[in-house]
């Protein structure tokens, strides 16, 4: 620290990690240290990063189920054409097929 005339250290101390920032002083007799535990400029930093990513997750999974919905409800008219068309391809003329346009349409 004395050969250096600032800088920023990270020091072990009993089991919890402090940084120390450290400059000297004008007349050049002292230094002046600031002590902080990492944990304490950290923690808020932590905290955001479990809030964005449990947000991503979130979205994540409501933009799945969303478009599983809206692939649902495109493809439920075309699956019951597929229907219908393999019943006439097996000689079903006689029956009437219902198709519907929209599948919240009753």
């Amino acid at each position: 620290m004395e050969a250096e005339r600032f800088g920023v250290m990270h020091v072990n101390v009993n089991g919890t990690v402090h940084t120390l920032a450290f400059t000297h002083s004008p007349d050049e007799n002292s230094i002046y240290v600031i002590d902080v535990l990492q944990d304490e400029y950290l923690g808020p930093l932590h905290q955001t990063t479990r809030l964005i990513s449990s947000t991503v997750a979130i979205s994540l999974l409501v933009s799945a189920l969303l478009s599983w919905f809206i692939t649902k409800g495109i493809t439920a008219p075309f699956q019951s054409m597929i229907k219908g068309m393999q019943q006439v391809s097996l000689g079903g003329l006689n029956g009437c097929s219902y198709f519907r346009l929209s599948p919240y349409e009753k």
